[in-house]
């Protein structure tokens, strides 16, 4: 999630017979190897050309990360503050 986040380039490999744990390439911000031979292809595509992620980077980031800003502390904050309040004008 922190290479999405930092808009890098992804890639899944996974070798094993069992199903992706976390659903990147599904959401289309990483891609997924799942034969070793497809490795270096998929490294120097992705390396020269990432741009089928890129399209889909920002409209994970907003569904799963909000924003990428610095200021989730002070959201986290506000929104105690809130709830603090909140509780205070019900009792």
């Amino acid at each position: 999630m922190e290479a999405v986040a930092l808009k890098k380039p992804v890639i899944i490999l996974n070798l094993s017979n069992y199903p992706d744990i976390v659903d990147y390439v599904k959401e289309k911000v990483a891609v997924g190897v799942y034969d070793r031979k497809n490795l270096r292809e998929t490294i120097l595509r992705l390396n020269d050309n990432d741009s089928e992620l890129q399209r889909n980077r920002d409209s994970y980031i907003t569904r799963n990360l909000y924003r990428i800003d610095g200021k989730a502390t002070d959201r986290v904050i506000d929104m105690i503050d809130k709830m603090i309040n909140s509780r205070e004008h019900t009792s």
